[in-house]
C-alpha cells in the first residue's frame, strides 16, 4: 500500500512538472500559477502546493521536468 501510494505521489509529480511546462510554452509564463496547474492537470485546487507550496517552486518543478527530458 505505501509503495502504490508512493508511486501515485511520484506520477502525480511528473504530471504537474509536465503541465507546468505545457502551460508556459502554450500561455507564456505569467500564466503559471498553482490554479492553473491544478486546473489544467484535472486534479482539485490545492493539490499542487504539496509538491510546490510557492510560485518560485513551481518553476523549479517546470524546470527539473524540462531537464529531466
Amino acid at each position: 500500500m505505501v509503495e502504490s501510494r508512493q508511486r501515485r505521489g511520484s506520477e502525480r509529480r511528473i504530471r504537474f512538472g509536465e503541465t507546468a511546462v505545457e502551460i508556459i510554452a502554450t500561455q507564456g509564463l505569467h500564466a503559471l500559477t498553482h490554479r492553473t496547474v491544478d486546473e489544467t492537470a484535472g486534479y482539485p485546487p490545492g493539490s499542487i502546493n504539496y509538491y510546490a507550496p510557492t510560485r518560485s517552486r513551481l518553476l523549479a518543478l517546470a524546470l527539473e521536468t524540462v531537464h529531466a527530458q
